[in-house]
This record gives C-alpha cells, sequence and structure tokens, in this order.
C-alpha cells in the first residue's frame, strides 16, 4: 500500500495538494476495508454496542506549501479523520496531537 500511494503522489508538491491526494486514498481504501460496516451509524446504536463500528483513523500531515518557483512557504498542520470523513482539519497554533493525546500533552509540556 506505501509503494502506491507514494507513486500516486509523484510529482504532487505542498501540504494541501498532499493533504487531497491523501484523503482521496484513505477515503476509498476505508470503503475497501469495512464494506458492510456503515460509515456513519446511528450514534444511539452505536453507543450501545447494537451496531458494529468502524475503528477511529486519524492521520497528522504538516508540511510546506510551495510557490511557482519552487520555493517553500507557510508552514501547515493539519489533521483528517475517519470520525469526519476525513474532512482536512487546519492545526493553526504550531503543534498538533492525536490518539492518546494526554500522554502528547504531558511530553509537550
Amino acid at each position: 500500500m506505501v509503494q502506491k500511494l507514494t507513486a500516486s503522489l509523484e510529482g504532487v508538491d505542498g501540504v494541501s495538494s498532499v493533504l487531497g491526494r491523501l484523503r482521496q486514498h484513505v477515503r476509498r481504501r476505508y470503503e475497501e476495508w469495512f464494506p458492510s460496516v456503515p460509515a456513519v451509524p446511528a450514534p444511539a446504536l452505536a453507543a450501545s454496542g447494537q451496531l458494529p463500528t468502524r475503528p477511529d483513523l486519524v492521520f497528522l500531515v504538516g508540511g510546506y506549501e510551495i510557490d511557482e518557483e519552487g520555493k517553500a512557504f507557510g508552514g501547515k498542520i493539519s489533521q483528517i479523520a475517519s470520525a469526519s470523513d476525513f474532512a482536512p482539519a487546519l492545526h493553526d497554533y504550531g503543534f498538533a496531537v492525536a490518539g492518546v493525546a494526554q500522554y502528547a500533552l504531558h511530553l509537550l509540556n
């Protein structure tokens, strides 16, 4: 899978375009991995365990944009998560954590 993703990103520069390609790829693969589980189950049924739910999957993507001259500018950190159908979320405060956040925040502080 890593080779397929790497090949599909060849020639793509800038964090926004990488994030867009990653989102397309991950959405397609996530549907392939869990075809019989609804993407967004009814909250009450999921909370009570009456419906199977998909596991959470989160990516943090960081990098720079590339201008027309090929120079890097404007560092960005974004997150895409399965809970929001991999909609990009910009972290504009200089850092980002995902997973077990209290451990990362402890190390950060």
